[in-house]
């Protein structure tokens, strides 16, 4: 619904006044019709009093039935009120931001405030940040520190979770990835603050108008993981977009295959939330053994001993890829038969 049409909306329930606004064209055909100093103008010939708003700087003809004393009165009232009410309407860049990942912005709307706080014409994408319940101010102050031009937007949602909108500058190539962006925003933070955070990415898209497709994805993401992956702190949708494929099998057949690629042995193993986590933690560091031990601050020889656990006990190597590969496709079958 336009500005206007909610403004008539608006009208209509506060003062049971209905009021027509003119088109551009129509507004040009009245020429000839002189307006006071107030921006009225009474046409007995139409029977209708004509009066102008100035909503954000841009004016527009609207005109109620009626062409007498009273009607001018009315008009006058009705262009106080649209002063406050396209007042109330102004809004920041990051309420701007906020209500286009939401859909709630009009095309006009998203073109004229795109202007307004100068928008970068970059792709972009959304990042679903969550955090310990009351650290959102001191995860924002690190954001700001590293956004280089000011163009991103942080977006707070709740005590908990925020959005950030990055813009990728075609021109820069200080990350390579999304994932590498998020991941050094991660690490920047807690090494900053010791604030954990885990990061929910969306894709890319070329337009600002379509980001709340981007912060659908990240949503899509995080209700996914809903809190029950591995101690990996980074999820793209993209890695989700098997989980989606295999949730459209019916619940009997997952069974099945849970059946077929499981035993005893191996359903102890992933019950265990440690063991889960430092497979997931190995596959998402590339199958590497000293990386992982890093990130997991274990010893090599601990990680070792934990993925040999899981070897004997499932039957999967899972330093070998396809094996690795048949992991992942249980663990998300697993997920699944407990959603």
């Amino acid at each position: 619904m336009s500005e206007y049409e909610n403004f008539k909306k608006y009208i209509k329930e506060k003062a049971g006044i209905e009021i027509e606004v003119l088109s551009d064209e129509e507004s040009y055909a009245l020429g000839g019709l002189k307006f006071d100093d107030n921006g009225i103008c009474p046409d007995c010939s139409a029977k209708k009093t004509y009066f102008v708003l100035f909503p954000h700087g841009k004016s527009a003809v609207a005109y109620i039935s009626g062409a007498g004393q009273d009607e001018e009165k009315l008009a006058l009232l009705i262009i106080e009120i649209a002063k406050n009410f396209f007042a109330k309407g102004e809004i920041n860049k990051t309420d701007f931001i906020k209500s286009l990942l939401f859909g709630e912005m009009t095309a006009s709307q998203i073109g004229r405030y795109s202007v307004k706080f100068s928008i970068p014409k970059y792709p972009a994408f959304v990042m679903l940040i969550t955090y310990p319940e009351g650290n959102a101010e001191d995860v924002k102050n690190v954001f700001i520190n590293y956004d280089g031009d000011g163009s991103d937007v942080f977006v707070p949602l709740s005590l908990s979770e925020c959005a950030v909108v990055k813009f990728c500058d075609k021109s820069s190539e200080d990350y390579r990835s999304q994932s590498e962006y998020a991941e050094f925003l991660r690490q920047t933070v807690y090494e900053e603050t010791g604030i954990p955070i885990s990061i929910y990415i969306g894709g890319k898209v070329d337009k600002i108008a379509d980001i709340v497709n981007s912060f659908v994805q990240a949503k899509t993401a995080k209700g996914f993981d809903n809190g029950s992956t591995s101690l990996g702190e980074i999820h793209s949708y993209k890695e989700y977009a098997l989980m989606g494929l295999i949730e459209e099998i019916p619940k009997s057949k997952l069974k099945d295959y849970l059946a077929l690629l499981t035993d005893e042995n191996s359903k102890e193993i992933f019950s265990d939330k440690e063991m889960v986590a430092t497979a997931e933690e190995f596959l998402n560091n590339s199958l590497n053994v000293s990386e992982t031990a890093r990130v997991l601050y274990l010893h090599r020889n601990t990680l070792i001993y934990r993925l040999d656990k899981i070897e004997k006990a499932t039957g999967l190597n899972i330093r070998k890829f396809s094996d690795a590969v048949t992991f992942r496709l249980i663990t998300i079958l697993n997920k699944i038969d407990k959603g």
